[in-house]
């Protein structure tokens, strides 16, 4: 384990720098369409979303890691986003994605 940054910080670290890398390949699955079209959002929201991401828990199953990824979207919209993300080559699989509301 690496001492300088906290062991949650390195997901988070590892996956900003994936999502800001120009040559990331982006997918969307269909359910991650479809719940951004039932919250308001777009690709272009997930994606900033997850380039301003606060926190990355790393979740694993039988088909790797996955990742619970929070931050804000082009509007200021805190949402939440489950992704699989590749290094080499730099790739990031959008599983589904859901908008945080508030109570009122």
């Amino acid at each position: 384990m690496d001492l300088r940054q906290p062991h949650y910080q390195a997901p988070l670290a590892r996956i900003k720098e994936i999502a800001a890398n120009s040559q990331t390949d982006w997918e969307f699955s269909g359910h991650a369409l479809e719940e951004m079209a039932r919250d308001g959002l777009d690709e272009l929201d997930a994606r900033n979303a997850i380039l301003r991401a606060t926190k990355a828990i790393e979740q694993i199953d039988d088909d790797g890691p996955k990742y619970v990824v929070t931050g804000k979207d082009t509007e200021g919209r805190q949402i939440t986003i489950c992704i699989q993300v590749e290094d080499t080559p730099p790739w990031i699989f959008v599983i589904t994605v859901w908008k945080i509301s508030t109570r009122r």
